[in-house]
């Protein structure tokens, strides 16, 4: 699913509000027919609980002049209704962060850009219900940083504002430890 985003064409340079959804099973590329997102945005983030997908946060037009308003607004997809609904706002406004599920009931949102010239430290967990909670902090505050699950017990975080950088986020004992600079930064 790709939600949002940002045109710019012979037609001029605008944020974009709609939902595509990707059919990887091969069938076709693309399906149709998906509601618009409340707003027009970019940059958010989201995840899949239950086969709904939750998006939250990110760039959002005001008044219709393109700016750097972040937002700390969370929708989930209503299948059947085809239609977005609120859910539980973020502890704060963020865009530009990384997400990561972390089990079949949490999703964790790190870092991530607060407004000029806020890069943010701060990191939340949101559970299926959609309550967030703050959780620990990132060892830097990074935006532009890739967040993935290594494996049951690890995250990794890389790249961002400190270019080649990574740390391993150790789940059980909380802990990040920084790893070796990647290749090619």
């Amino acid at each position: 699913m790709v939600v949002g985003g940002y045109h710019t064409g012979d037609d001029g340079s605008f944020m974009l509000s709609n939902v595509e959804v990707i059919d990887l099973s091969g069938a076709s590329s693309s399906c149709s027919g998906t509601a618009d997102y409340p707003f027009a945005q970019l940059d958010p983030v989201g995840a899949f609980f239950g086969g709904v997908p939750t998006i939250c946060g990110g760039h959002k037009l005001v008044n219709d002049v393109e700016v750097y308003n972040y937002t700390d607004a969370c929708f989930v997809y209503d299948v059947a209704g085809d239609a977005w609904l609120p859910a539980a706002a973020m502890k704060s406004v963020r865009g530009d962060a990384a997400a990561v599920v972390l089990d079949k009931d949490t999703w964790w949102i790190v870092g991530g850009h607060g407004g000029d010239p806020n890069i943010l430290d701060s990191t939340e967990r949101r559970s299926a219900s959609g309550d967030p909670k703050w959780y620990y902090s990132l060892p830097v505050a990074n935006k532009y940083h890739c967040l993935a699950r290594a494996d049951d017990d690890h995250v990794l975080m890389a790249g961002g504002e400190v270019p080649g950088a990574a740390w391993l986020f150790h789940i059980p004992s909380e802990t990040w430890t920084q790893m070796p600079d990647l290749p090619g930064a």
